[in-house]
């Protein structure tokens, strides 16, 4: 994952430095690009940006953290992925699109993370669900501790215990095991609203 703070790609006068290495360059440029795709996300002008995987054609996926304010993005053909800070005021940044902040969506988000961080009880029994992780990983004493972050592109993140460790994972690759509970009514509630978001 390429964990990266703009500010430090970036000099005083928000460019690249004509001395930084080649690398450093290409990964500034590419994400400034995700930058900009992300802020004209809400407009009618969204822009399309290809991996920068040697051979991968995937089309990148952008999203931001709503409680972080950090823009993620993944590719779904080769799984690079990676987060952005410190992005606002960048030369990547439309001031001249739509704020984000005032999209649908994106109010509907903070209804929903106010909604469940109030309404669910903790911990919470669930399953892993087509989790990508090692198979000793999938334990049968996972539980949901609390909510850690929305990302638009991911939905509701939780916090994981297990008795070995502790995770991240998105909701949605999570199945809560009592159906009879109103744990299981809200999640699935908000998952319906995050898929159908997700479809527009």
């Amino acid at each position: 994952m390429y964990i990266t703070n703009m500010s430090h790609f970036l000099d005083d006068e928000g460019k690249t430095p004509r001395n930084a290495p080649k690398e450093a360059r290409e990964l500034a440029g590419f994400l400034l690009l995700v930058i900009d795709s992300y802020t004209r996300k809400y407009s009618g002008d969204k822009q399309e940006i290809r991996c920068f995987t040697k051979n991968c054609r995937g089309v990148i996926n952008v999203g931001r953290s709503i409680l972080y304010d950090e823009i993620h993005w993944n590719c779904p053909e080769c799984n690079v992925c990676g987060k952005i800070s410190e992005w606002r005021g960048t030369a990547g940044e439309n001031s001249g699109t739509p704020p984000i902040e005032s999209a649908e969506n994106v109010k509907n988000a903070f209804t929903w993370i106010h909604k469940l961080t109030e309404e669910l009880e903790f911990p919470i029994s669930v399953i892993p669900v087509g989790l990508i992780a090692p198979e000793e990983s999938k334990s049968e004493n996972w539980v949901i501790t609390r909510i850690t972050d929305y990302v638009e592109i991911y939905g509701l993140i939780v916090e994981i215990e297990d008795g070995k460790g502790i995770y991240q994972f998105p909701i949605a690759e999570l199945s809560i095991k009592d159906e009879q509970s109103m744990n299981y009514k809200l999640v699935e509630e908000f998952l319906d609203f995050w898929f159908t978001m997700n479809d527009q």
